[in-house]
């Protein structure tokens, strides 16, 4: 506790103005105005502070709430705290790219027909300088010029990704379409050693526009040579015949790489 010194009485010395020289009493007239005179300072005393009681510190007590949770967790009574794992996104660009496909093209194969001595089935034989005879007994199994585009679709299809070949009516609009005319299919037996001889034109046009445009169109010739040591003459004629059909078809196909190269749609 605070205390002063003691209380001045109306009787005392200091309120009759007897103070020691060079004090005035407090509030005493001088020269008619009340002025203040400076007084000894009041000794002070302190007693026992009393003991207030403390306010409670959130922060003091958070930090005690974290180190019980840390204690606890250490002891096993509660479940570590996961782990937060962050993943970026890849970067693809350096990883390699799948090749781009391509629609193939669609081509539809047709047969515009043959010259007249070979529309049909049967064996052919020339057996003069203008005159040809049917073999009776042997035949085809189908028409020369159709068995032929069969052949010659189903060659393009195995040749190259670029060409989806179909013979007669297709599903949708074809890209393009390859006639083949037939002009010669045949043995001839005029010459020794005989041998089968095959002609004909293809011919390939561009679909993909309103006005259809003719991008190739070539004849194709090649003969060979019968077994001369057979003696079943149908049969030896009809292998040679499709061995002299083969580099025709080959031929077909690299000219029509050739034709399309430069007009290839995506």
């Amino acid at each position: 506790t605070l205390t002063s010194g003691p209380i001045v009485s109306p009787n005392s010395p200091l309120a009759l103005g007897n103070f020691p020289s060079g004090r005035t009493a407090p509030g005493r007239l001088t020269s008619g105005r009340l002025t203040a005179a400076p007084l000894a300072p009041a000794p002070l005393t302190l007693g026992p502070l009393a003991k207030a009681p403390l306010a409670p510190r959130p922060l003091a007590l958070l930090a005690v709430i974290l180190i019980l949770g840390a204690l606890l967790t250490g002891c096993g009574l509660s479940r570590p705290y996961p782990t937060i794992r962050t993943f970026d996104l890849e970067d693809l660009s350096a990883l390699p790219t799948p090749s781009k496909v391509r629609r193939p093209l669609m081509i539809q194969i047709t047969s515009s027909g043959a010259a007249p001595q070979y529309e049909t089935r049967k064996l052919v034989y020339k057996i003069g300088p203008n005159e040809f005879s049917e073999d009776f007994y042997n035949e085809m199994v189908g028409m020369p010029a159709r068995l032929i585009a069969a052949k010659l679709s189903g060659y393009l299809d195995a040749s190259s990704s670029r060409f989806r070949a179909t013979q007669g009516v297709m599903a949708q609009s074809p890209d393009l379409t390859l006639d083949v005319y037939l002009s010669a299919f045949y043995g001839d037996f005029t010459v020794n050693p005989h041998k089968a001889i095959v002609e004909l034109k293809a011919t390939l046009t561009d679909q993909r526009s309103s006005r259809p445009r003719t991008l190739m169109s070539n004849s194709y010739s090649q003969t060979q040579l019968l077994n001369s040591n057979s003696t079943d003459r149908a049969a030896t004629l009809t292998d040679a015949l499709s061995q002299a059909l083969n580099p025709i078809l080959a031929d077909i196909a690299a000219d029509l790489n050739k034709a399309i190269g430069g007009g290839r749609r995506n």
